[in-house]
């Protein structure tokens, strides 16, 4: 069975959870997930994100469509990793280094359809974990 994406398999991009009186979503309506530094964590599940384009107000943010930013063709491509003590884990390959040391790490390039507060849900193995980003149009 040949699975999409080993860590990164977004269960769901579940629903709106939030939005502003306008219909827009606002950093500061949306409980959006805490980013730590160039991190943002889904329980054990943590992405490596861009702190300039990936967070507003201190809160995970993305973009409508597949990039950051269109003029420069960035995608919304983040790296998902767990630590490899984790039971149920599959992971694409392994990420030694001082700062890494032995997590399984895969690759998602995420493409929210519309505005809006969501939740995303990841799944490998046992392991489960969501978070809530905000995403704006532009």
């Amino acid at each position: 069975m040949k699975r999409a994406s080993a860590l990164a398999s977004i269960v769901a991009i579940a629903a709106a959870i939030g939005g502003s009186a306008s219909g827009k979503p606002a950093a500061r309506t949306c409980p959006a997930s805490p980013v730590d530094g160039e991190q943002v964590h889904a329980g054990v599940i943590t992405g490596g994100i861009d702190p300039y384009t990936d967070v507003v107000d201190g809160r995970f943010r993305l973009h409508v469509g597949a990039y950051r930013d269109v003029p420069s063709g960035t995608f919304q491509k983040i790296l998902w990793w767990v630590p490899s003590d984790r039971k149920g884990i599959g992971g694409r390959f392994r990420r030694p280094g001082p700062d890494a040391p032995d997590q399984h790490v895969d690759a998602s390039n995420l493409k929210p359809p519309a505005e809006g507060c969501w939740r995303l849900t990841f799944k490998n193995g046992r392991l489960t974990g969501s978070l809530v980003v905000l995403v704006h149009d532009g």
